[in-house]
């Protein structure tokens, strides 16, 4: 009758009285509640993953920014990463032209002056 008693105490307003059927409800729900506290660590440890994976995309775009400066491109002081990175590109596709372009240059002067 105790077992009864503190069974429906844990169970609220449930209608069954079996001891079985208490004691099966029972571990159901201790077993719901062992998921879900599961489930509650792994939310906290996605929280902290997404908290180190902003922290570490805020100092690749503060490094990006002032490696964009350090070349002469300025940037908004709260521009997006993604952003910053497409001027990156752009600026190394340039960039990658300007040093084609010398190059055959410099081959086209050697060619015309015979080395």
């Amino acid at each position: 009758m105790e077992i009864t008693t503190a069974a429906r105490d844990l169970l609220g307003g449930c209608k069954e009285s079996a001891p079985e059927l208490l004691i099966e409800l029972i571990e159901e729900r201790s077993s719901a509640r062992a998921d879900a506290l599961a489930a509650w660590d792994e939310i906290l440890v996605a929280r902290k993953k997404v908290e180190r994976a902003t922290d570490e995309g805020e100092l690749i775009r503060i490094g990006l920014r002032a490696s964009l400066e350090s070349v002469g491109i300025g940037s908004e002081l709260n521009e997006s990463l993604d952003a910053m990175v497409a001027v990156a590109e752009r600026f190394l596709d340039r960039q990658a032209k300007v040093d084609a372009e010398r190059t055959e240059a410099v081959m086209s002067m050697s060619v015309e002056s015979g080395v």
